[in-house]
């Protein structure tokens, strides 16, 4: 496996303030050009291929199946909160790093990630949505690229979605 782990707070604080303080050091270096190429790659990677069970909506049909139900839901619980803390830690460490991201994140946002969350809310888990969606919504405002006129389009369905959710 991979010893660096995107969903620590702790590791992408310091590998974020590492490549930072190198960019600052050599900023023409072909090294850091390359170094932050691969980091962006293995950021978009680990986004996609990463795969949250959504359970269909309805009751299942014996025990054995109440059973298997459970067990996805508490693995979607749990894969939603991870995937909304990778994204804050995106949105708070790695964007001064690698602006490259911010496109990709952004439409990851729109589309995917607010997908997920109205997939969770027809099934009945509307409020680790709703969780996930205020927590990642604060960190997408701290980029400030809501108040970009040249983003507007692209954060339409994130000001939607805050809306929905009861943000502002």
């Amino acid at each position: 496996g991979n010893a660096y782990n995107l969903a620590s707070a702790k590791q992408s604080l310091s590998f974020a303030s590492f490549c930072s303080h190198l960019c600052r050091l050599r900023p023409e270096a072909r090294c850091i050009a390359q170094l932050k190429v691969r980091l962006a790659q293995y950021v978009r990677k680990f986004l996609e291929d990463m795969a949250v069970p959504i359970v269909k909506s309805g009751s299942p049909a014996s025990e054995k199946d109440s059973d298997v139900a459970e067990a996805i839901t508490y693995a979607t619980r749990g894969q939603v909160y991870r995937l909304k803390k990778l994204l804050v830690l995106m949105l708070r460490y790695w964007i001064p790093v690698l602006p490259s991201l911010r496109d990709f994140l952004l439409e990851y946002l729109s589309s995917q990630f607010l997908f997920l969350l109205s997939s969770l809310q027809a099934n009945g888990a509307a409020d680790v949505g709703k969780q996930a969606f205020g927590e990642v919504w604060l960190a997408l405002k701290e980029t400030k690229w809501l108040d970009h006129p040249d983003l507007m389009l692209q954060a339409a369905p994130m000001r939607a979605a805050a809306g929905a959710y009861g943000q502002s």
